[in-house]
């Protein structure tokens, strides 16, 4: 399956998911991750590319404090750092309470 192929794939899923009420889970209006998802041009455009600072990049598995746990507001996922910042560029949240 092409690139392409698979971002068509998962668009029809999230079309899919909001028809069934599931919440939209991404930071930004699930039209425009569509879009996005499906402009093929624009995907075309970037493909093979990194982000400019992905060597400076550090990946690491962040988990929230106990306390924000007991009160049901807990993280954990990847967190994106740049090395040479010293600042988060990302966090991928994979557990939450």
């Amino acid at each position: 399956m092409s690139h392409a192929e698979e971002l068509r794939r998962y668009a029809e899923l999230l079309k899919q998911d909001q028809l069934n009420g599931r919440k939209n889970a991404f930071q930004f209006p699930l039209e425009h991750v569509i879009a996005s998802m499906t402009n093929e041009p624009l995907q075309e455009q970037h493909a093979g590319q990194k982000p400019p600072d992905a060597d400076d990049c550090l990946e690491f598995w962040f988990r929230s404090p106990d306390r924000t746990w007991q009160s049901l507001c807990g993280r954990a996922g990847w967190m994106v750092m740049s090395k040479s910042k010293r600042k988060q560029t990302g966090f991928l949240c994979m557990e939450m309470n």
